[in-house]
């Protein structure tokens, strides 16, 4: 369908600030340039283990750093009750 578009590989960037990727899980984003956000591997891409590996990363999105956890949507707070 979109025969004339470059190929290229469709970083997902899910709910991560501007200029971060998400991880296959949706919970946690790396900076763009790491190409891929955790995973296998993940340590040997540009920006390292420090950048692109997100298992233990804790910080919150909102502080815009990468990488980040972007916090679960609270949907109780508003619900009415």
């Amino acid at each position: 369908s979109n025969g004339n578009l470059p190929c290229i590989v469709e970083l997902e960037t899910g709910n991560c600030p501007s200029g971060g990727i998400t991880d296959l899980t949706k919970t946690k984003c790396c900076d763009e340039s790491c190409g891929q956000c955790g995973g296998p591997g993940c340590h040997l891409r540009p920006g390292g283990e420090e950048a692109c590996c997100v298992e233990d990363v804790a910080t919150p999105c909102s502080e815009n750093t990468f990488p980040c956890s972007i916090s679960p949507v609270q949907t109780f707070n508003n619900a009415e009750l």
